[in-house]
């Protein structure tokens, strides 16, 4: 349980501040599955258009998945429609949850914190077999903490020079006069030429 409070800041690899919409914070694993009211394990198949006449409301959009694997709720293997602030790609599976709600003709609409959690494409749903909904939780939010380690060492090892803190959370940079964490150096890089300081590692 430690692991995944202490872990949170890699696993939100996007915190989005979207007006008018409240994104319910990340607590633990237990709040966040007795308070969700739908979770599946789905692979997003589409992401639809918006009508011209439909126009995106405080980020939202919909997009479209199949589920295969139901943790909680009464949902059913298949496709299903769901609206999201988050980004999503296709072909790639995912956690989802839901807390309940309406928006654009759905509803399943994924905001709060860790509601989308993108999957190793080496996971396999057997994995989450003969586990209670919440051990499968944990399990989906180690995997993800473990992939994203595992990405920013393969990052330190092409980029840093000197011992890799067994710490990693919050190693501060700067991107363009951005601040970026932890979470998403496994997805961005420093400009070229330019030297950087991670916690005593040296950079370029």
């Amino acid at each position: 349980m430690k692991m995944i409070t202490v872990g949170m800041l890699l696993l939100c690899s996007i915190c989005l501040g979207v007006s008018g919409v409240i994104i319910s914070p990340f607590r633990d694993t237990d709040a966040f599955v007795e308070r969700a009211k739908d979770i599946v394990v789905a692979e997003c198949t589409s992401i639809p258009a918006m009508p011209p006449q439909v126009a995106r409301v405080d980020g939202l959009y919909v997009v479209e998945v199949n589920i295969l694997k139901v943790l909680k709720g009464n949902r059913k293997p298949g496709p299903l429609r769901i609206v999201t602030i988050y980004p999503m790609d296709r072909n790639i599976t995912y956690m989802l949850c839901s807390l309940g709600g309406n928006a654009l003709g759905t509803d399943f609409l994924a905001i709060p914190e860790l509601s989308v959690v993108p999957l190793p494409r080496t996971f396999r749903i057997g994995e989450l077999e003969g586990k209670a909904p919440k051990e499968q939780v944990h399990h989906i939010l180690s995997r993800r903490l473990y992939e994203l380690e595992r990405q920013l060492a393969q990052w330190t090892a092409g980029h840093c020079r000197g011992p890799l803190r067994a710490d990693i959370r919050g190693i501060p940079s700067r991107r363009r006069g951005k601040a970026y964490s932890a979470a998403r150096l496994d997805s961005a890089s420093p400009p070229a030429n330019r030297r950087r300081t991670y916690g005593g590692l040296a950079c370029t």
